[in-house]
């Protein structure tokens, strides 16, 4: 019997655990063993998903970003996941960082914003330098919008063999059972007492 797949989400605080809320319990139900690596805090993430605490900061504290580092390298080789899926720029910079220097196969960056688009001077310039490191150690690079993608091409900080987006893009998917219940628009009037607008 084949062992389980076996996948490392890192993401830079318990916070963004709504970005993968659903996610992981669907990667589980089909056979892929989840395991989240996050700051300090516990995040409210699917039934049977472990989380271990790697230190990660948001803001750049490089005794402590260095300290996270050594973490997830520790955790990587503890686990020796197939993939590692880090979103948020420090997860992901300390996560690709990490899982390229254990070699992990697959390596994936979700981009869900651009962290250096609000700075300005020589802090923006940093940024950008560190989410262009980020993109070149991902295999894959995965942005939540069109848009996003083609701000990280102008700005030359993704290349174009690694960028892409999910069908017309989504933080997380949507589960369509939510709004397959959903009363028609003449109905939902009618029950609001709402008139028709033409």
């Amino acid at each position: 019997m084949e062992a389980p797949l076996r996948a490392l989400y890192l993401i830079t605080s318990p916070v963004s655990a709504r970005f993968l809320r659903g996610q992981l319990a669907f990667m589980r139900r089909h056979g892929v063993r989840c395991v989240v690596g996050t700051g300090a805090g516990d995040g409210e993430f699917d039934d049977g998903v472990e989380s271990f605490d790697v230190g990660f900061s948001r803001e750049i504290r490089l005794v402590r970003d260095l300290m996270s580092l050594a973490k997830t390298v520790r955790l990587i080789r503890r686990l020796r996941p197939d993939i590692v899926n880090a979103s948020t720029p420090k997860a992901g910079l300390v996560g690709t960082l990490a899982a390229a220097a254990c070699r992990v196969e697959r390596r994936v960056y979700v981009v869900r914003g651009l962290r250096y688009e609000t700075a300005r001077g020589t802090r923006r310039r940093v940024l950008a330098g560190l989410e262009r490191l980020t993109m070149r150690l991902a295999h894959v690079v995965v942005f939540n919008s069109p848009s996003l993608l083609e701000r990280a091409r102008a700005d030359g900080v993704c290349r174009p063999s690694t960028g892409i987006v999910l069908g017309a893009g989504s933080g997380n998917g949507i589960d369509t059972r939510r709004f397959s219940q959903l009363v028609p628009g003449d109905e939902a009037r009618r029950r609001l007492g709402l008139e028709n607008v033409a």
